[in-house]
This record gives structure tokens, sequence and C-alpha cells, in this order.
């Protein structure tokens, strides 16, 4: 089946002797290249091309105007506006920037369909002014002054344009079909309109003066099935032109081509997500019968095109994106947005602390500020400890005496000052490449285009821009950028939209998100106009759309052979998991020679290695432990390598830390040091001696402020704790008071306690030598007592302690179970202690604030003959504990023994 371009290349070969006799007109800059490909394989001889054009480049030709950009239009239109109405009538910059945009489409609109401006905004202000009686009060969103000034506002805002020669993409259909019997009195060229469907009533006009001056022809890209059907929307809008333009009251028009009726094989397939729909996008092209050249994907919802190019496989060298890639989702531009809002939010209590540490959290940017010093590590390090809301300029001062730190969050007090701050960060980052990737350096260089475009308008407004409306502007001005992909236009794969497709023929089509709400787009008006109003005028509806998407849809199909329809059949979200009304069709009305077919496509899942991730051991790691065994292993290392040694490898071995807790609230790090300096400093007064019933009286009441003092010191900020961090504070002081009280219970009782030592520090090396290396291992016992003569070891716990994990069985239990973290800690401070203290036996045991009724929860020594003490450890057991400690370091310092996760399965 020849491709409609080759068809109309053939039509107008036959109708002229040479190509410099026409001009070419079609929908898009990218059905031009497919149309100037074709050409050169039809052209024998050598000739002079052509002029080819997008039917907006045409109408930009005609025309005198020049189009205005978008960030021009929103500045004129608010300065006319302002120059209309009364301050207390009016919006300021800020939110006129929420619903400017749809006035701009609307205005656009009125001169793209010809539709008398005053008749039609007058009739829009008496709309509005009956709905707003009946409205509740609180619901009026504007005054019935805007209403009235409407029709000036229009008028007042093209007048504004004009004296500059600029317009909008209306005011230059308007301003070509003015001009357009001059121009076809001059042109002695033909003129080719291929593959249009759907013209607003200016094209409409200027399509139908080339006609009737028989200076143009219509080249129309419809099936003979799809026009005949009076009720399918594909062929509405070509069916309406026949019937309502002069020139086909004597020149009908005829459709032969019966190509959507011809064999195909269609196939519609559910997804569960669009991931999985972008892996069956890459099976697909991986077979080998594939012909790249004849294939193209289109994209119902353009987001899928980043997992689309992850999928694409090996073997396909050759491919290309016909649309660009939208900014705004990636990281570069959110971390910048970031930013921008991080100053738009700036108020005299300083910055937002999330958005900061947002901002200086980015991988790149950090990567950036390495160079710079510490300022920047300090900065960061003292916000992850800091719970306050906002960051003062008091806190940021030593940031601040840096260029790069200036311009990064000195608070502008007027957006032009923000945008050369800006631009200044962003040429620094610029100038040292080597640090961001070639698409973030493509992505900056695009922001500081729109800033450049942005401080331009800035200059010459009479009016005030508030940062948050700055904000608003460049997102949304950002939101319309995209990033061109470098390719072949013609061969491999095509990637590209819906709209790209137009005129454009393959053999095989597939197309992603063919769901409702996607395709087709669904009732989506963004205009002030209501339904009815517009169907009255002649303006395009939510109908008139959907007949759109469907045309396109179709004409995608007519020449196709092969078509692979995916869906998104996860039932999540408003519009997810219908399968689209195309679909539908395309099952119930299928022509005999379709073969169609509809499955659900499982969930792919990727052979994965069973076998856990594992390291081998080299000397310079060898070198490392050395280190470490020589400083000193703590309870942390080591039970960190019984639990998973892939971690304690990552942690010590090579230094990865774990990710710095940047949220409002408290960590559970914080916490725990908190919690153990305050029953530190409410026991210390009493060390040595024997407790009474009155010193658990006088710590009860000094604990709140004891608490209270240890958080302001670790949040200075913010001395006075709230929200949840009030919440917390609260449980773990009702948790500590909770406990004196029953630990005096004791001591009522007749108990006798003796706190012998707080944070009692130890360092033990080990008398076995592991080939020659020294081997200490030391750690800090957070409280030693006598309690009725007996000495005991107790280690404080923030968190919940399961009893059975205190409870000890067997060495291998404590293999990776962290759950048995604590009571492994408590061994080994049992054994330290032993070793270096005149003792013949300690008790050890747990104190948890989460259940501070228990008291102290003791270690539990099951499988011992009845009589034993079961919660002692003597010399005995700690020459067993000292055997397993000799044994793990061992494991450590064995050469053949890799790291090996133990993550897996658990």
């Amino acid at each position: 089946m020849k491709p409609f371009l080759v068809q109309a290349i053939e039509q107008i070969q036959a109708n002229h002797d040479a190509w410099e006799e026409v001009v070419i007109i079609l929908p898009s800059k990218r059905a031009g290249v497919y149309f100037n490909h074709h050409l050169l394989q039809h052209v024998q001889t050598t000739q002079i091309a052509p002029e080819v054009h997008s039917i907006e480049s045409f109408v930009a030709t005609l025309s005198s105007l020049k189009k205005a950009p978008q960030i021009h239009q929103i500045f004129t239109l608010y300065q006319e506006y302002t120059a209309l109405l009364d301050p207390a009538d009016r919006d300021d910059f800020s939110t006129f920037l929420l619903w400017g945009k749809r006035l701009l489409n609307d205005f656009n609109d009125l001169d793209a369909y010809r539709i008398n401006p005053r008749e039609i905004l007058e009739d829009l202000g008496e709309f509005y002014r009956i709905e707003s009686v009946f409205a509740e009060e609180d619901k009026r969103s504007f005054s019935p002054s805007f209403w009235r000034v409407l029709p000036q506002l229009y008028e007042n805002f093209e007048n504004a344009l004009l004296e500059s020669n600029w317009g909008t993409l209306g005011m230059l259909y308007k301003d070509t079909l003015d001009s357009l019997e001059l121009y076809l009195t001059h042109t002695a060229k033909t003129h080719y309109f291929i593959g249009f469907n759907a013209l607003n009533k200016a094209e409409q006009d200027l399509l139908q003066g080339f006609l009737v001056e028989k200076k143009g022809t219509v080249l129309w890209d419809l099936d003979c099935t799809l026009y005949e059907d009076q009720f399918h929307a594909a062929g509405r809008f070509i069916r309406h032109y026949q019937k309502t333009w002069p020139y086909y009251r004597q020149n009908p028009l005829r459709f032969k081509e019966a190509s959507f009726s011809t064999k195909k094989e269609i196939k519609s397939i559910g997804f569960s997500g669009n991931i999985a729909q972008a892996q069956y996008v890459g099976k697909l092209l991986e077979k080998k019968e594939t012909t790249t050249a004849t294939t193209a994907v289109v994209f119902g919802n353009e987001q899928l095109l980043l997992p689309v190019l992850a999928h694409l496989p090996e073997r396909i060298n050759n491919w290309n994106v016909t649309m660009g890639y939208a900014i705004e989702q990636l990281p570069m531009t959110q971390w910048f947005l970031t930013l921008v809002s991080l100053h738009a939010n700036y108020t005299d209590d300083g910055f937002d602390r999330e958005q900061l540490l947002h901002v200086l959290s980015f991988s790149p940017f950090k990567n950036y500020t390495k160079t710079l010093g510490e300022a920047f590590h300090k900065l960061h390090k003292t916000l992850t400890q800091n719970f306050a809301s906002k960051v003062s300029l008091n806190t940021l001062a030593p940031f601040l005496n840096s260029a790069l730190g200036k311009a990064l969050l000195h608070p502008a007090d007027h957006p032009t000052v923000l945008i050369d701050q800006l631009i200044y960060i962003l040429t620094q980052f610029t100038e040292t490449s080597k640090l961001f990737d070639a698409m973030s350096l493509a992505v900056i260089e695009t922001i500081m285009g729109v800033l450049a475009q942005i401080r331009v308008q800035l200059e010459t407004v009479n009016f005030d821009v508030s940062s948050a409306a700055f904000f608003v502007l460049l997102k949304e001005s950002i939101a319309l950028q995209t990033l061109d992909f470098k390719g072949d236009p013609i061969e491999g794969v095509q990637l590209m939209g819906m709209l790209e497709s137009r005129v454009l023929d393959f053999d095989r089509i597939i197309i992603t998100n063919v769901n409702e709400g996607i395709l087709p787009v669904g009732k989506n008006d963004q205009s002030f106009f209501p339904f009815a109003m517009k169907k009255k005028y002649g303006l395009p509806t939510f109908l008139d759309n959907d007949a759109i998407y469907t045309y396109h849809f179709y004409r995608l199909l007519q020449r196709a052979k092969e078509i692979h329809l995916l869906y998104n059949a996860k039932c999540e979200g408003l519009n997810a998991g219908e399968k689209s009304r195309f679909i539908r069709q395309l099952e119930l009305l299928t022509p005999a020679n379709h073969v169609f077919s509809d499955e659900q496509y499982p969930l792919y899942l990727p052979n994965v290695n069973a076998s856990p991730p594992e390291v081998i051991k080299t000397p310079h790691m060898m070198e490392r432990l050395e280190h470490l065994a020589a400083k000193g292993f703590s309870p942390t290392s080591l039970t960190t390598y019984l639990n998973d040694p892939i971690t304690f490898y990552d942690r010590y071995i090579l230094g990865v830390k774990d990710p710095e807790v940047s949220g409002k609230v408290i960590s559970d790090l914080t916490r725990g040091t908190l919690i153990h300096d305050c029953v530190e400093q409410l026991y210390t007064p009493y060390i040595g001696r024997v407790l009474h019933p009155k010193d658990y009286d006088e710590m009860c009441a000094k604990l709140p402020a004891t608490l209270a003092t240890l958080y302001a010191k670790t949040n200075p900020e913010m001395p006075e704790p709230k929200g949840e961090n009030f919440l917390i504070l609260s449980a773990y002081e009702r948790g500590i008071e909770q406990f004196l009280k029953e630990e005096k219970k004791l001591i009522v009782a007749g108990n006798e306690l003796i706190i012998t030592g707080l944070e009692k520090e130890f360092s033990v090396p080990l008398q076995e030598c592991v080939d020659g290396k020294q081997i200490v291992i030391r750690g800090k016992i957070d409280r030693v007592d006598q309690y009725n003569g007996v000495t005991r070891l107790i280690d404080y716990k923030t968190g919940k302690i399961e009893k059975s994990k205190l409870s000890w069985i067997n060495w291998e239990s404590f293999v990776g179970d962290y759950k048995r973290n604590a009571l492994f800690q408590l061994l080994l401070y049992a054994w330290a202690y032993l070793e270096n203290e005149n003792c013949s036996s300690v008790e050890v045991g747990v104190i948890s604030f989460k259940s501070p009724k228990e008291i102290v929860m003791p270690l539990v020594r099951k499988n011992l003959p009845k009589g034993s003490d079961l919660g002692k450890v003597d010399h005995s057991f700690a020459a067993e504990i000292h055997n397993f400690i000799l044994q793990l370091i061992q494991e450590l310092f064995d050469l053949e023994k890799s790291f090996v996760s133990l993550k897996e399965g658990k």
C-alpha cells in the first residue's frame, strides 16, 4: 500500500511539469521532512524544489505580523487589564496567572474562528453576571466590572500587540486573510494543502480562497469507508466541508481508497501499569523480522518516552524521537524549581528548611560544592540536626560569605535581582561542565533562555511582580520547554506523539496508553466560554476534540498491516484500567479482513540471579580491616557483620554512611542520644551511694527541665518542641518517669541499689593474635550498678524489645537476626567487664523506655540444668563468648571468606 504522501507526490507530478510551480502546505514540520524524502525518490531529473511549509509557517509568511512569545502576551494582557479596572476590582499578578492563559486562549480562538468579539464577549459577561446572582458569595471569582470591560480588554490587548507588530496566532490568521486577495493576485503557483482534517474558520476561509481562485488544491487523507459512514467521527469534519463549502457543490469529494478494510492484524493488550508497556515495546522491536524503517511507536501518554528508550533492544542503532522531551520532570529542572520556590516562600523568619535541604542534597550540586570548601558540608550537617521549620539568615551567615552562597540564598527584593542570582548560579554550573551530564547541561541552557525572556519583560512593565508570581510564571514557562533528540527523521524506529503522526504511514504501528481519558483525551476544557455558547458561535467543544483524536487514530490504522494497541488495565486512578472506546469499536465493528485479538499481558519479571550479592575480599580491604581492628571493633560493627556482611562491607570498608534524615521530626538516632543523655544527667549526682526514695522524687522533678534543655541544645533554632516532636518527647518523658517510679517501688520494698558507673567505657585487646594483627574490642556500657549486692550491666533502649529475643539458645541464632542485636551486645559487655574487672560474675539486662513497667528485662539462658541462675554470666560463659568473638574476627580476616549478603529471603 502506497503511503499517502507518495500518492500526493504522484498526483502533483502528473499535473505539473516543474516542481517550482507549486507550494506545498502540510499540517506539521515533520510531515514536510517526510514529503521531501519521498520527493527525492520520485524526481528523476535535477529541478528546483518546491516551497514546503507547515500551515503555521505558511500563515507567518503571508502575515505582516510576528507571533508574540507567550510570556510577552501574558505581560501585555495584564498591563491592559490593570489599566481598565480599579485596584479594588482586579487581581494581583500572581492570581491573574492562574486564569490569564485561559483568557489568552479564548481571545486567540475568537480570531482563529472569525467570531465577532464584542458580541460574544458581551454575551459572556451577561452569562456570568446572571450566574453570580445565584452563586454563593465565596464562590464569585470575578467582579462585575471585569465582565463589563472584557470587550474593551480584548480590543486594547490586540492594539497593544499591533503597536509592536506582534500578534497572537489567531491575529496572524486574521491578518493573512485580510491580505489574501493581494497574494492570490500576484502568485502564479498552485498551492497544495495536503492531509488536513479539523480546520478553524480562518483556515477554512484560507483554503476556500485558494480553491475559488483556482490557485490551490486540497488533498484530503481519508478512507472511503470512514467517509461514507455518516456516523463515524473520523470523517466528521471532511463531510462537513463537503456539505458547506461552495467549491464542493460543483466539485464533489470522491474517495476511492479503501485501505482501512484491507487485511490487518490488530492486537489489543492490557498491561499492569506503564512500565510493563515499555517492556513489551522493547520485546516487539527485538524481533529479527521487524523492519525498523516502517515501524512507529506512537505515545498516547508522552511521559512513557524515557521508559521506552530504556527498553530499546541493543540491535536497534537507528531510532528517532520526533517530539521533544518535556524538561519539567527532569531532576535538574526539579532542583531548579525547588530553589526558586525556596525564594518565593521566604519570610522574615527565614527559608523553608525542608526545601533548603532538598537544594543542598541534590547530588550534582553536592559534587559541585565539594570544590568550594567545608562551608556547604557544615551547613548541610547543621540543618539535618535542626528541626525548625524555618532557617534564619543568622544560621546561613557563614555560608553567605562566598559568591555562590550569596547568589544561592541571599533574599532578593525583586524578581530581576533573583534572576541575576539564578543566572550566576547556572553559569557557574556550565563552567564546570564535567560535574553535570549532557542532559542536565541542556536543561541549564534552556532554563537560562527562559530567564532571559522573563527578565526582558520585567524591565518593561509598570506593575509589581512578587516572588510568588515569578515562580508561577517561571514554572508555566518551563513546562512548555522541551529537549530535542538527535536522530534520523526517516530511517529507524520512529517514536512520536499522536499529532506528529499526521499524514505519515507505517506498516507496523504500536500505540501506547490507549485508555479513556488519554485516547481520546475526554472533556478537558480550558475556556471561559460555556458549552452552549461555544455551540452557538461555532467555537470548538470537547466533542470536536474527540472527533479530532478519532481521525488521527483511524488514519494511523488505514494503511498499517500490524497494529498493537497497548492500554493500562491496572485499576488505579480515575481513568486507568478503562480501555479506550477506540478498542471497543474495533472489537465490535471490525471489517472481515481484520484479525482482532484482545489479551492480558502477564507481568514481566526479568530473570534474577538467585545467588545472594557477594564481594570478594582484596588485600586493600584487609588493610582497612587492620585499621579498624587496631582502632577497635564496636559492638555495633560486630552486630552489623552478624546481621549482614554486605552491610558491614558498605558501612565500614567503603565508608558509605546511612542517609541523613532531613525531615522536621527528630530521628531515631537523635531520640536515643537525648534519652541516654537525660538519664545520665539524672543519675549522675547519685553515683556511688545507696539510692533512697527521695532521690527518685528529685529525679522526677528534674526530668522535664533536663529533657527540655537537652532538646534545646540539639535544636537551637526551635528550642520549644512543637507538633510531632512535642508528642515524641512527651511520650519519652512519661516513659522515663514511669520507669523511675517503678524502680522507686523496689527501693521502698527494701531492695538496695547503688549506681557504680554511667556510660562506662571499655577497651579489651584480644590475647590471641590473628596473623599477628592487633585487635581491640571497645565500647560503652550505659549503666553499671549493684542490686542487692549483685553486679548488673544495663543497656538502655528507646525502642520496644521482645523478651523472646533476650533468650540465649546457641551462637547460630545471632546470624542474620537483627532483633537479637541487644542480646549480643549484652553478652559482649559481660565478657568485656569480666575481662577488665575483678568480678566472678555479672547479670545483664535491658531497660526499655517503651516498656517501663518491666524495669530491667534480663538475659535468660535456656537449656541450663535445673536450679542454675538463668540470667548470670560467669567466667565459664564468658569464655564461650570470647571464643565466639574470636571466631567472628577470624572469619572477618579470612581472605577466602567473601562478604555475602544474608538479606536474601529474610
